[in-house]
């Protein structure tokens, strides 16, 4: 027997019909009788079929694979433009401003700078919430125009000239679609009441989270209806 099992480790074996073992597959009549995956066992037989339960491969390359139902990786995967992974990304601190904030005090702590007349400045944001409300995209910035100041005229004489005067605007633009305007407005007078937040604000942050990116993406509309693009920072559907 010794001697037999020596042989039998010194050859390359080959087998006309089916390997099997464990308790999913039985032999019944001659046929080998498939228990279904909640047994153990294996079997592979002459036309290169392999069924395992709970099968571990190892350093593999595995071509034309279909997985007929869920699947989870608990690795890295690379498909085409694809990078998934558990490498944890966590963004910067977010910028907060509480209820009743002056909405010029934000355009200067986000450095928007000066806006000419009836022009505006935008800041885009990946996150953001205003109160309880999440998906803040951009902050614009508009000059609106207040009223006409005339020029002064002392004892009949025209003094200076004419200008108009212009105030602040915050559009908050929404994830989807929406926007929450925050303005100066007049007050008794000439006198300008100056805008304020009414809900806390907050812009930029979030939390921690795994990797998901899309390398290599086309920068324009390309390929089939439903291609996905790259426009700048954003991502675009054909």
């Amino acid at each position: 027997m010794a001697a037999f099992i020596e042989q039998l480790q010194a050859q390359l074996i080959q087998v006309n019909a089916i390997v099997f073992g464990g308790e999913r597959f039985i032999k019944e009549n001659g046929q080998v009788i498939d228990r279904g995956p909640s047994f153990r066992g294996f079997s592979l037989d002459s036309n290169g079929l392999l069924k395992a339960s709970r099968a571990e491969i190892t350093n593999s390359y595995i071509d034309d694979v279909v997985i007929g139902k869920s699947a989870v990786f608990a690795g890295t995967v690379d498909s085409g433009p694809l990078h998934a992974s558990n490498e944890i990304q966590t963004p910067p601190a977010g910028r907060t401003w509480t209820n009743n904030t002056l909405i010029g005090t934000i355009r200067s702590d986000l450095d928007v700078g000066s806006i000419p007349e009836n022009g505006s400045r935008t800041v885009n944001f990946g996150s953001g919430q205003l109160g309880s409300k999440q998906g803040i995209t951009q902050l614009t910035f508009e000059s609106k125009f207040l009223y006409y100041q005339p020029p002064m005229v002392v004892n009949g004489v025209v003094i200076g000239v004419g200008r108009n005067v212009f105030g602040l605007r915050l559009r908050i633009h929404f994830n989807d679609n929406t926007v929450t305007t925050f303005e100066d407005t007049m007050g008794s007078g000439i006198n300008i009441n100056q805008g304020r937040i009414n809900q806390s604000l907050t812009v930029g942050g979030g939390n921690s989270g795994g990797t998901l990116r899309f390398n290599n993406l086309p920068s324009g509309p390309a390929g089939p209806s439903g291609t996905v693009y790259r426009n700048g920072n954003q991502l675009m559907i054909v």
